[in-house]
């Protein structure tokens, strides 16, 4: 592992060794599921069940780990951390006064390989992926995750996957010797003694405080699973308002308290549900996520 410190941005990028506990445990998280390996890139003749969400279309059935790093932010995991330490407070609050004696669980695809980075699960911190272009990762690098540059079908958040072929869908191309990306290559291979191997993929595997979710069929009412889980009553609005900046208020919680994260479950068409393939975690709040690894891939 290259030993590394933050630079005069504020952040730096130390590079993981190959074999070692960090890489195999987000290598297994890139593993994609048989079932979607005949679906990648938008390939099947039913692209809009499939991949309309897909940017850049391909014919490729797995993801393949090239190189990844760990992201060192000081002060944005400080804030993070302090983040930590509120979503706690507004948790114990609400199992007060729900009567709860322990957080209802959230379990998560990546939750057993996941476990070697050690998940604060009291606050359902959880590690997931988020995917977006090549273009915009010097910018996260520098500033963070922002959710006001965010929209999308479940509101104005930012979006988290279990699977590493939903977050595949939103990753476009970078290439070496592009000029566009002198920055990015300079910072994750140059500075490392690295040559820019070809054409690749980033994905971001990202500290997830998940908190009290609300579970949603078609992202505007709380679903069945909300009751089986102790949540909150079927039916009611997952949004505080129709501009979906914020997820509504957990019920009988006083002072006025919003639910943390909002899960988007997956299922068939005919009964309600909005995705069919994968689940989406959607977070309103960029202070509730941390950047923790990029993972540059091929697809193969």
């Amino acid at each position: 592992e290259a030993d590394a410190s933050p630079n005069d941005f504020g952040w730096s990028v130390c590079l993981i060794l190959q074999g070692s506990k960090e890489w195999d445990a987000l290598a297994k998280m890139l593993i994609i599921d048989a079932e979607d390996a005949p679906h990648m890139g938008g390939q099947h003749e039913l692209r809009e069940k499939w991949g309309r969400d897909v940017r850049e279309p391909g014919r490729y059935r797995q993801l393949q780990p090239v190189a990844m790093w760990r992201i060192d932010a000081r002060l944005r995991q400080e804030k993070y951390r302090l983040e930590r330490e509120e979503v706690r407070q507004k948790l114990n609050l609400v199992k007060r006064q729900r009567g709860l004696s322990f957080l209802p669980p959230l379990c998560t695809k990546l939750d057993a390989v996941a476990s070697t980075m050690e998940m604060d699960l009291s606050v359902s911190e959880r590690l997931l992926w988020h995917g977006t272009t090549s273009d915009l990762i010097m910018a996260i690098l520098q500033n963070g995750m922002n959710e006001r540059f965010s929209d999308g079908h479940f509101g104005k958040g930012l979006y988290l996957a279990e699977d590493a072929a939903k977050m595949d869908q939103y990753v476009t191309s970078d290439r070496a010797g592009d000029p566009n990306f002198a920055n990015l290559h300079d910072a994750l291979f140059t500075a490392n003694g690295l040559e820019h191997p070809g054409k690749l993929y980033y994905g971001l595997a990202c500290r997830s405080l998940l908190g009290f979710s609300v579970f949603t069929k078609d992202g505007q009412e709380s679903s069945d699973s909300n009751e089986a889980l102790k949540r909150s009553p079927a039916g009611i609005p997952v949004f505080s308002g129709s501009d979906q900046r914020e997820l509504a208020a957990i019920p009988e919680v006083k002072p006025l308290t919003p639910f943390q994260s909002m899960v988007v479950e997956n299922g068939a068409k005919e009964s309600g549900y909005a995705l069919a393939r994968h689940r989406e975690f959607v977070v309103m709040h960029a202070a509730q996520i941390l950047p923790e690894y990029i993972v540059a891939y091929r697809r193969v």
